[in-house]
């Protein structure tokens, strides 16, 4: 008698009955044999001495999905047939893409200090499946040195799928920031997703403070640049800001000069800067 499933080791024993088992050997039928690797019993012939021997059956690497079956025949001289039926699963690999649409930096209207508390900007963001799979526990979080000054609600969707394709949540500044720059990482998080990310940046300005230059171009050279714009009527002096990150800069200025012109200096050739100014008045 043999019993056994696929993956297993088979014994065949003789017990049943009271003489020897010759010319033992197994073998595979049906419509999946090519499914399967079978090997030969490890001793050919059964006796009272001997009354057990093992053999192999698995399924061959590479299957793809799918239910294969065969059946398992043991033959021996002095016995009429044996046979059982072996079976392999094989699940589907998912191939489900969790994806959604690109996020872009938000710069929200300017501000000017002491403004009236709820007349901030509220940017609505949106957040759009892309992909094949459910985003499950979708929410989003803000980081950053300014982290602190903004105000994000969570999506109103946790759950994105088929059904609801995509969702919103919004982000604004708080009341009462003083005059400054204020700059946050917002992240948006849902399982399987590849957390996505843009910045929210918020100005604040004085009270009648010059123009933000105009037409601030960069030429470069061997490891330093030199910034130039538009002169601002009304400033006594730009600030520099220099970052290495897309919308993280400092709140420090790099450098505060008298003309509408800057060269940077010790700068790493190959990296990329990114580079604001900001006129100023002596009188503010």
């Amino acid at each position: 008698m043999c019993i056994g499933q696929a993956g297993d080791k088979i014994d065949c024993n003789s017990k049943d009955g009271l003489g020897d088992l010759t010319n033992l050997k197994v073998e595979l039928s049906g419509t999946n044999v090519e499914a399967f690797e079978l090997t030969q019993p490890a001793a050919a012939t059964l006796t009272k001495g001997k009354p057990v021997t093992t053999f192999t059956v698995k399924a061959k690497d590479g299957l793809a999905s799918g239910t294969y079956t065969a059946t398992l025949t043991v033959k021996a001289d002095e016995i009429a047939d044996a046979t059982f039926a072996v079976t392999q699963v094989v699940n589907e690999t998912s191939t489900n893409t969790y994806t959604i649409e690109a996020l872009e930096d938000q710069t929200l209207s300017a501000l000017t200090a002491g403004y009236t508390p709820g007349t901030q900007e509220t940017k609505t963001v949106a957040v759009t499946r892309t992909g094949t799979g459910d985003l499950s526990n979708l929410a989003v979080s803000l980081t950053g040195a300014n982290a602190a000054d903004f105000v994000i609600t969570q999506p109103a969707a946790s759950l994105l799928n088929e059904e609801t394709p995509s969702t919103t949540f919004t982000v604004k500044a708080k009341d009462e920031l003083a005059a400054g720059t204020y700059t946050a990482t917002v992240t948006v998080k849902a399982n399987n997703l590849t957390d996505a990310t843009f910045t929210v940046t918020q100005v604040v300005n004085l009270p009648n403070a010059p123009a933000n230059p105009q037409n601030l171009t960069a030429a470069r050279g061997d490891r330093q640049v030199t910034l130039n714009w538009n002169t601002v009527t009304g400033a006594t002096y730009y600030n520099v800001y220099m970052a290495t990150a897309s919308g993280q800069f400092s709140q420090s200025a790099l450098a505060t000069v008298t003309n509408p012109t800057y060269n940077v200096q010790n700068l790493t050739n190959g990296t990329t800067y990114y580079f604001v100014v900001k006129a100023g008045s002596l009188g503010e």
